[in-house]
């Protein structure tokens, strides 16, 4: 049970840093756990977005800036746009975040005709396999997780960081187990503690929606992990910023700006939706265990 205290923990942690923002009928929980996904946050209310834009520049009635209002920063680095990070933490120089100033009411919205629909567009397919690496900045935190659904809802959920490691798989529909990989045991839990409700189908199909959303801010290149790449830069309140990396084969993962301050970096080690090789971590092992719930 300290490990499943742990696993949730982790999870609010993960949450509360993330970055864009949305509207979903499926409740709090389920919204973290998209941003947790996919970089797509769903608290701001859509009315306090616009009027945020509203500050930076106005527009006449055909569409035309008039007036600047706010001044500008000067392109030059200063102490307040140098990203703050963990000393250890590689990181290569990009262009500033944001690309450029973006009125709310004018940008163009989503991504389905862009490059990071290639990222989305696995979440629209169930079975999925989904593990990436996750680090938290200027802390330099990380966590290994993995998230997957086959085609009759069972889910695999693991988190690995320095303080250890959780495994929570759900055999058949709302029965769930936290994996004690040491002692070979499968011990229940509640579908409350497992986070059944929002490591689900429903939410993964979600999350396209919700990338719909998104305000296109640019492209520009960069490198990301080591290689020469591209990026798409996303925001729904002109506060966060998330720039997706790709080329012309792969999506390598995506960073969370603020203040043009790095504050999160998900480096994608798998998503797919065909996986038969993995298909084994929605069965506990046959030597394991299973205690009787409490």
């Amino acid at each position: 049970m300290k490990n499943i205290k742990h696993l949730i923990n982790i999870i609010i942690i993960i949450s509360i840093i993330l970055c864009l923002t949305a509207c979903v009928k499926s409740g709090e929980e389920a919204e973290e756990q998209i941003g947790v996904l996919s970089g797509v946050d769903l608290k701001t209310d859509p009315s306090e977005q616009v009027s945020t834009n509203e500050l930076s520049e106005k527009v006449d009635i055909d569409g035309k800036k008039v007036e600047v209002e706010t001044e500008q920063s000067d392109s030059s680095t200063t102490l307040e746009n140098v990203p703050v990070l963990a000393p250890d933490f590689d990181y290569e120089e990009e262009p500033d975040s944001p690309l450029q100033e973006v009125t709310i009411f004018q940008a163009g919205q989503g991504v389905s005709d862009r490059e990071a629909l290639r990222f989305f567009k696995t979440f629209l397919t169930i079975p999925i396999y989904y593990a990436y690496k996750l680090t938290i900045l200027p802390e330099n935190k990380t966590q290994e997780i993995i998230v997957s659904i086959d085609e009759s809802g069972r889910t695999y959920t693991k988190i690995e960081s320095e303080s250890g490691s959780v495994e929570i798989v759900s055999t058949t529909k709302d029965v769930y187990y936290e994996l004690d990989r040491e002692n070979k045991i499968a011990n229940p839990v509640s579908k409350e503690v497992a986070q059944g409700d929002i490591i689900s189908k429903d939410v993964f199909e979600q999350i396209y929606e919700q990338a719909e959303l998104l305000y296109y801010v640019g492209s520009g290149k960069a490198t990301f992990r080591g290689r020469e790449v591209e990026f798409e830069e996303y925001t729904k309140d002109n506060k966060t910023f998330v720039r997706y990396y790709f080329d012309q084969d792969s999506v390598f993962g995506y960073r969370t700006f603020e203040n043009n301050q790095l504050k999160l970096q998900v480096v994608i080690i798998a998503l797919k939706n065909y996986f038969p090789n993995q298909m084994d971590i929605f069965v506990i092992p046959d030597d394991y265990i299973i205690s009787k719930a409490n």
